[in-house]
């Protein structure tokens, strides 16, 4: 029996992980797409005049094993991947994209919508207003009014650019693997923590070689680069980092950036668009890609000034260190924790032991039980696809009625690919019945050994707060229509909600709670949490300038208007453009930037930034009110993380904040003014 053909049986409908086996995941995926093709027919040939009832409804409730099917399927490519996944990855990403057309480039279903568009009922709630006028501009852009030719050459499209990113995805995963640094002496590793040292033995002992296998992926890369005395090896963890992707060989993905950005800009001038950035901001909180420049060149200026200051300072260390020459990318990590260290008296391994993973989620949930009255409780005999994940259940406030379901992953694993993210099993809506929430938080954190819990650095403390922030955006969504639903929100507003819970994750306030030493339980001394404060501005100039330089470098992709160049020539066209200094290098390059070339991130890089406008100015209202003010908080309940896509996003904010946001508010925040 193949458990996606028909409704769960499960505990509050979760998939249930302990049946579901590879063989499932095709036949699955040929009755969904099928079975939603037959839908789509018979709504598009109801002889009735179109209705929100016949038309509208009967969209939202199609595809029920499709939808099934696929976020699990996805959930696993990127969670628990196999070469059997990926390898079926390639033929489903086209067949998605096919289907997808077969929807929006349909011209019977575009009438219908039009019709509807037109001549709206009265009766309509704003939600179903709303919807109908989501469903009108996705049909609208969709190129469904072009001639049969145009129509059939976006559709092939499509299929290219999924398979393409498919290839994409999985040369990132083997070169995550497959790029490692080997040292063969136990004096080279001078200052690289116990816990790194202990992973690469037992990795070089796996992979049958003698000595340290270090992997250079970002969970090894910055504790290794911050810590690590021998320089000549630090450059090769960061030599090997930086040029994933790029070596030559069959997991290469210079040209496959180069063709996507090639056909992404074919499908732009199709759809009438000068580049693909502008055909896909028009439908953002930005607008347009000039907009986008405008706003990132403003914190530009202020940022690399003080990352000019802060590489001098950091320079100047190392000159009194006895090395000559200049500051190079490879040093700046070790030389700022040495100038930290110097000019705070603060470590990062210092803090680590008060935050076990345990301890940071037990104050993360506490945070968001504050805010918005909610419990969670786990709940261990819910099925899952690995024994590292955990499962919870999101309680009211009484702790009597589940209001979603919360699947935990955080611990990096070689089937796993990089970064963070949070996803769903399923949306909430009440388009039938009141259907849960079942959303999944996946990381990258260290996983615990028999000597150690897992413990994080500052950075990981802020990866987990940002997303529960994500999580709680689905949970928390109280919508109608399953479209509408949770983080269903423009590209460049979703990344508010999760950015803002960051806040409260590094408040002094809140540190002191949740920060106990993993062995003593002792709570963070007051002098520590002071220094971690102090040092909380320190190289914000370095971490803002590598961010922006990312974000340029997507821009920078999306914005040509002839054929594509190769991946060197864009990233030098940015480094000119900008004025990047030497010894700062991009966040990430265009042979491992997934986030555009196989994330959805394409030309929204920069949102991240633009949500960091948003949430400061919105936690600012919180340390004026109280960090748990009621009234603020039940204010940014109902206008934000309950409010999904049902109302235009900045009309949201400024029933909640009051007022629209500021760039100077965020720069005067990171301290680079």
């Amino acid at each position: 029996m193949n458990p996606f053909l028909s409704e769960y049986t499960t505990p509050f409908g979760v998939p249930p992980f302990d049946l579901i086996q590879f063989e499932h995941f095709a036949p699955a995926f040929e009755t969904g797409f099928a079975q939603q093709v037959q839908e789509y027919d018979t709504i598009e040939n109801n002889p009735a005049p179109a209705t929100f009832e016949n038309t509208v409804e009967a969209l939202e409730r199609s595809g029920a094993v499709l939808a099934r099917v696929a976020r699990v399927f996805y959930s696993l490519l990127g969670t628990d991947s196999t070469e059997e996944l990926s390898a079926l990855a390639k033929d489903i990403g086209a067949q998605m994209a096919s289907h997808r057309n077969r929807l929006y480039l349909s011209q019977k279903m575009s009438q219908r919508i039009y019709d509807l568009h037109e001549n709206p009922s009265e009766n309509w709630s704003e939600e179903q207003y709303r919807l109908v006028e989501e469903l009108h501009r996705r049909f609208a852009r969709s190129g469904v009014q072009l001639e049969e030719g145009k129509r059939a050459r976006l559709s092939s499209l499509d299929e290219q650019l999924a398979t393409l990113s498919s290839e994409y995805r999985d040369n990132m995963l083997a070169e995550n693997n497959a790029s490692t640094v080997l040292i063969a002496h136990a004096k080279e590793l001078d200052g690289v923590p116990n816990a790194l040292i202990d992973a690469a033995a037992a990795l070089a002992q796996q992979e049958g070689v003698e000595g340290w296998l270090f992997k250079a992926n970002r969970v090894t890369l910055y504790p290794f680069l911050t810590s690590a005395t021998n320089r000549s090896y630090r450059e090769q963890m960061y030599t090997a980092y930086l040029n994933r992707g790029r070596r030559g060989n069959e997991q290469d993905n210079c040209h496959i950036a180069e063709k996507i950005a090639t056909l992404r800009l074919d499908k732009a001038n199709i759809l009438g668009a000068p580049n693909y950035a502008a055909y896909v901001l028009q439908d953002s909180m930005a607008k347009s890609p000039e907009q986008v420049l405008s706003f990132l060149d403003k914190i530009w200026e202020a940022a690399i000034e003080r990352a000019n200051q802060e590489a001098s300072l950091l320079e100047d260390k190392m000159h009194r260190d006895g090395v000559e020459g200049s500051l190079q990318p490879w040093d700046w990590w070790y030389y700022a924790e040495q100038v930290r260290t110097e000019k705070f008296d603060f470590r990062e391994e210092d803090v680590k032991p008060y935050f076990s993973t345990d301890g940071v989620l037990k104050g993360a949930f506490a945070v968001a039980s504050r805010l918005f009255k909610i419990q969670f409780a786990e709940n261990s005999s819910l099925p899952t696809y690995h024994p590292d994940v955990r499962t919870f259940e999101v309680l009211d406030e009484s702790g009597e009625q589940v209001v979603g379901i919360l699947y935990i992953d955080y611990y990096a694993r070689p089937s796993k690919r990089g970064g963070a993210w949070m996803s769903s099993f399923q949306v909430q809506h009440r388009l039938d019945a009141e259907t849960l929430p079942i959303v999944i938080n996946v990381c990258n954190f260290p996983p615990p050994t028999d000597e150690k819990p897992s413990l994080l650095s500052s950075g990981h403390v802020k990866t987990l707060f940002h997303e529960l922030g994500h999580a709680l955006h689905g949970l928390l969504s109280s919508v109608e229509y399953p479209s509408l639903s949770g983080t269903s929100v423009v590209r460049d507003y979703v990344e508010f909600p999760s950015q803002l819970m960051e806040n409260w994750g590094r408040d002094p306030e809140v540190v002191t709670q949740y920060a106990l030493h993993y062995k003593t339980k002792e709570p963070i001394p007051q002098h520590l949490m002071d220094k971690m404060v102090s040092a909380g501005n320190f190289n914000q100039g370095f971490m803002t300038t590598e961010y922006l330089a990312a974000s340029y470098l997507d821009l920078a992709w999306h914005m040509q208007e002839g054929p594509s160049k190769t991946a060197d020539e864009i990233e030098q066209q940015v480094i000119d453009r900008i004025g990047l200094i030497p010894e700062i290098g991009f966040r990430y390059r265009s042979t491992y930037f997934s986030h555009i070339f196989a994330g959805g991130y394409a030309s929204y890089y920069y949102c991240y930034i633009w949500a960091a406008v948003l949430e400061k100015d919105a936690y600012a209202l919180f340390e004026e009110k109280g960090l748990f003010d009621e009234v603020t908080a039940s204010k940014l309940l109902k206008h934000v993380y309950s409010r999904g896509n049902t109302k235009d996003s900045m009309d949201e904010y400024r029933l909640f904040r009051g007022s629209e946001p500021t760039v100077e508010a965020l720069i005067e925040k990171r301290g680079l003014r």
